[in-house]
C-alpha cells in the first residue's frame, strides 16, 4: 500500500468513527444519568463544531431542551464553538477515546474559537462517553443487558480497535 492509500482509509475510518460517536453519546445521555446530567449543564440552543482543518471530517453537536443532538454540516446553525483538531490523527485518537479533549486543549493540540465557557463541560461529558465505550459498563444495566440498545456503541468500539493500526 502507498501512502496515499493509508490517508485515505484514515480519512474513512475517522468519518466513521466520528458518526459512531455521535450516536453513542446519544446512546449515552438516554441510558446513563450520569452522563445525561453533565450534558444538561451546557446551555439550551449551545452548537459545537468539532473537526480537523475547514473541509475535513467534522460533527456538528447541539444541545436541545438538554438533550444531545447532531446536526449535518449543511443544516447546522452557525457554531458557537468551534474545535479544530491540528491534525487527522490527534481527532482519530479524540474520537475513539483515547486522548480527552482537556489534555488535547493543554497540550496545543487543538484551536479554538467562539464561546469557550462551555468547553470544560463539552469535555467532561466526552470523557464519560469515551469511559462508557471504553469500559464494560455498557453490556449490563441493573442486571439487564443493553446490547440491542447500544448497538452504536459497539459499533464505535470495532471501529475504534481497527482505527489504531
Amino acid at each position: 500500500m502507498n501512502a496515499d492509500s493509508i490517508k485515505t482509509i484514515q480519512k474513512v475510518l475517522l468519518a466513521v468513527n466520528i458518526f459512531y460517536m455521535g450516536r453513542a453519546c446519544k446512546a449515552c445521555c438516554k441510558y446513563d444519568a450520569e452522563t445525561a446530567a453533565v450534558f444538561a449543564q451546557i446551555r439550551d440552543g449551545f452548537v459545537a463544531r468539532i473537526g480537523t482543518a475547514p473541509g475535513g471530517a467534522e460533527i456538528f453537536v447541539r444541545s436541545n431542551d438538554g438533550e444531545f443532538e447532531v446536526c449535518s454540516p449543511g443544516r447546522a446553525p452557525r457554531p458557537d464553538l468551534d474545535i479544530r483538531f491540528k491534525n487527522s490523527d490527534v481527532a482519530r485518537k479524540f474520537f475513539s477515546g483515547q486522548k480527552s479533549l482537556a489534555a488535547c486543549f493543554s497540550q496545543g493540540l487543538t484551536m479554538t474559537g467562539g464561546d469557550t465557557s462551555q468547553l470544560m463541560t463539552l469535555s467532561r461529558f466526552f470523557d464519560l462517553v469515551a469511559n462508557y465505550i471504553m469500559t464494560k459498563n455498557f453490556l449490563r444495566r441493573n442486571g439487564r443487558p443493553l446490547l440491542k440498545r447500544n448497538a452504536n456503541v459497539h459499533k464505535l468500539r470495532f471501529v475504534t480497535l481497527f482505527g489504531r493500526l
